[in-house]
Parts: structure tokens; sequence; C-alpha cells
């Protein structure tokens, strides 16, 4: 939950030779996943919020990219996102994707990060003038999209590669954080009206740092971070 110390670091793979598994994400919905070999035997699920273990209570369903958000970029839910394209079967709607978490951080999360950002966000695509504050709540809300893609890109891919992610990297960790930039620009190309680029990536995947994000005509590119604004900025060499 918000501001607690995750309950685990790692889950133990299956076999003794392969690498740690730094926390399992639990595909919800109507996806079935199937877990690389490394982990299958590993029965411990964390919250995609928080990275705390779910344990002894029923696990609620949190969405990379909100419902509010799928019906504001023109009702896309039952399209297919491209975005998480791992297979030809396994090609989940934006509805679908979603992950387990703690029902408390659902709705912490929710009251404390989402709420204040749909205003926020929805402004930057209709042009409007933001505040400090609003834009502080916007990034907020990004460091969630970004955190979530990344575990819902994992855990379709059977996690089978590991995260270069530490707790620190979790959304309630990152609230009002300082390293932190957006690019923001449009596009004539109305089409998709909502996608996410390069999550399937193994670069973005080992260290998610930095993510696209596209809602109707307007690209977001986010990057949260200081290692890697200090690379982009040769601060890092000061």
């Amino acid at each position: 939950m918000i501001d607690v110390t995750p309950l685990v670091e790692v889950a133990r793979p299956a076999g003794e030779n392969l690498p740690f598994i730094p926390r399992r994400f639990q595909a919800g919905g109507r996806l079935e996943i199937a877990d690389s070999a490394g982990i299958q035997n590993t029965f411990i699920m964390t919250c995609v919020l928080c990275g705390g273990v779910i344990a002894g209570e029923e696990a609620s369903l949190e969405h990379p990219l909100p419902q509010w958000l799928h019906k504001y970029a023109g009702d896309v839910g039952e399209r297919k996102a491209s975005a998480f394209r791992v297979s030809e079967t396994i090609q989940p709607t934006w509805r679908q994707l979603s992950l387990n978490s703690h029902k408390e951080c659902n709705r912490l999360f929710a009251r404390k990060i989402e709420d204040p950002s749909i205003t926020a966000v929805k402004a930057m695509v209709d042009g409007g003038r933001l505040t400090w504050t609003q834009l502080d709540a916007a990034f907020d809300w990004l460091d969630k999209i970004k955190s979530a893609s990344a575990h819902m890109a994992t855990a379709l891919r059977g996690h089978n590669i590991r995260l270069g992610y530490g707790d620190i990297s979790f959304p309630n960790k990152r609230v009002g954080a300082f390293d932190r930039l957006a690019i923001i620009y449009r596009i004539s190309d109305g089409r998709p009206p909502l996608d996410l680029w390069d999550c399937l990536n193994d670069g973005f995947l080992t260290t998610p740092s930095a993510i696209s994000l596209r809602v109707k005509d307007l690209v977001i590119v986010y990057s949260s971070s200081n290692f890697l604004l200090s690379q982009l900025s040769d601060s890092g060499k000061a």
C-alpha cells in the first residue's frame, strides 16, 4: 500500500540454476498466460501498485491504462491493444489488460494519484492550460502508467525477463519526484486513438525509465529516472 515497504524482495524460481525473479504479477480477467519454467512453481502474487505480497485476501484488478482513458480516447476498450501483442494467440484488448493488486492499494492510488490527474490529462489533450499542481499530478499518473505497463508486459511474456526495477521505482515512491521530464507534441495521423510505444522492448522492460503514450492526436514522451536524464543532459560527467 502507499508508503508501505513491500513485504518481499524476491520470489524464488523453480530451478536452482535460474535467475531470481524479483516479483510475480498475475494477469487478471480473461487472460490466461503460461509463466516461464523459472517461475511456474512460485505461488506468491505481488501487487502491481506497491510490489507487496497479495496474501490471504481477494485481489482487485488494476488496468495499466485506466478505463476512463479508454472511454475518453473514443470507447476503445474492446479494441486490440497492439502495444501488448505478444503473439498471434495473445492479442488482448485494452479492457482485458489488468493485473492483480491489493484492494486498499487500488482505492488509495485511485484517490491520491488517478483522480487528481484526470482533469490535467484531459487539459493536455484538449489544449487547455495547466497549473504546476496539475502538471505534477499528471507526472505522478504517468509514473503509474509506466510502472504498470512494464509489469503488464512482463506478465504477458510469462516472466521470462528480469526487471531492473527496485522498490524506489514503484509509483508510490515517485510522487512529486524531481527527476522527471515530458516532451509533448501533436501528430496529424489520428489512428490509433490510444497507444503505448515499445512496451515489449527488452530495453524498456529491463530498465523501465521512459515511455511514450498517445491519446488521440497527442503524444507524451515521458522520462522518469535521474540516471537516464543525467545521461541525456551529460550532467553525469560533471
